[in-house]
């Protein structure tokens, strides 16, 4: 009797260190699974806010028209999109500064500095270039591949698309 009760005592403990491993391995296949999802959904919101900078900024080249340019104020690149009113000249500044792609938007004889626009979004830097008509806007984020869009910017005169 005590050898049949030394072996249901020895299923026991085999069937509990079985459960117990078991358990241990689903707790680090959830752990796994978790770290798996965290890097997934944080690699999704870099690229989502690279492509909301970039949109952004075609967007507004695309609303301003025909009066985009590149101009260089204080030591920093600012993309200028002009729109002229009955009695005044506004200018929206978009520009990348200290990590953030800023804005302002003011009357085109306002002073400015770039200390003066809005930070929209933080970057690890925003970029633009232009040749022939071509702009191009570069966005970054640390640890990610950069984002780039080319815009064609309408010359003076040419109609707008759609209307």
């Amino acid at each position: 009797m005590k050898e049949h009760e030394r072996s249901r005592s020895a299923d026991t403990v085999f069937a509990l260190v079985l459960l117990t491993l078991f358990a241990v391995l689903a707790l680090f296949l959830v752990l796994i699974g978790g770290n798996a999802y965290r890097s997934t959904v944080a690699g999704m919101e870099r690229n989502d806010q690279l492509r909301t900078t970039v949109s952004y900024i075609a967007n507004k080249v695309r609303a301003c028209g025909r009066e985009a340019e590149l101009k260089t104020v204080d030591g920093v690149t600012v993309l200028a999109l002009r729109e002229r009113g009955e009695t005044v000249t506004y200018v929206t500044y978009i520009y990348d500064y200290n990590g953030s792609l800023c804005e302002f938007y003011g009357a085109e004889t306002d002073p400015f500095a770039p200390d003066d626009g809005e930070a929209l979004i933080r970057t690890a830097g925003v970029t633009f270039a232009e040749q022939d008509g071509l702009l191009t806007i570069r966005a970054e984020q640390s640890g990610g591949r950069p984002v780039e869009l080319s815009i064609r910017l309408r010359q003076s005169g040419e109609p707008a698309k759609g209307g």
